[in-house]
């Protein structure tokens, strides 16, 4: 669209997008809440928007790298069994 003005933002051009902040935490969203998504300005040099309490919420760590590991180890373990399961059933 050719403007006259061609130096000055236009904003009905360049509308505010998505910001890559998540409005809601995990938490809040499991819970059935709702939020608008955090949008910025698509002007250069705009201030960009602040995280919000989304982001600002620290990870739960909720199991030990042993754990992990140990979960990890029965599964390639279960995959094993069921892979050598199929091989006699092809055979």
């Amino acid at each position: 669209m050719p403007r006259k003005s061609a130096d000055t933002f236009q904003k009905d051009l360049y509308p505010d997008t998505y910001a890559g902040i998540p409005a809601l935490s995990a938490a809040d969203w499991a819970a059935g809440k709702n939020a608008t998504p955090v949008k910025k300005s698509m002007k250069p040099g705009a201030a960009a928007p602040s995280a919000g309490a989304a982001a600002s919420a620290p990870l739960k760590v909720q199991k030990s790298p042993a754990e992990l590991q140990r979960e990890l180890d029965a599964a390639n373990a279960k995959i094993a069994a069921l892979e050598a399961e199929l091989a006699k059933l092809k055979a």
